[in-house]
């Protein structure tokens, strides 16, 4: 049995609170959902790199589901992820990715939706 680093950091509870970056193809398919799952579950901030929206569209929209908005697209500097720590993505800032990943189409309505 193989234990890898992805492994150490759920079974360590000294990383509970902390943040991960983590590229997303380092995750194997199977275990994506359930590895982020565990993550977010120690209260672990989750930073997920991908190569790209298109390609990896099921893991963008895993990702969201659990609540993971911290999410990088192809290539980046350093810099943008020191933001990104500094400056956390929220559901807003991702609406249009998630809009256009369930091709939802929503308009504002003039009228109050709550009296």
């Amino acid at each position: 049995m193989a234990i890898s680093y992805l492994d150490f950091i759920i079974e360590n509870e000294k990383f509970e609170n902390q943040t991960a970056i983590l590229a997303s193809q380092e995750i194997e398919e199977e275990r994506f959902e359930n590895y982020l799952f565990l993550l977010r579950e120690l209260n672990i901030r989750v930073i997920l790199l991908f190569t790209s929206e298109k390609d990896e569209k099921e893991k963008v929209k895993i990702a969201m589901k659990l609540g993971i908005y911290d999410l990088v697209f192809g290539n980046f500097y350093p810099s943008e992820i020191k933001k990104l720590i500094d400056n956390p993505k929220t559901f807003k800032d991702i609406s249009k990715v998630y809009k256009k990943l369930y091709d939802l189409k929503v308009k504002k309505n003039k009228k109050r939706l709550i009296k």
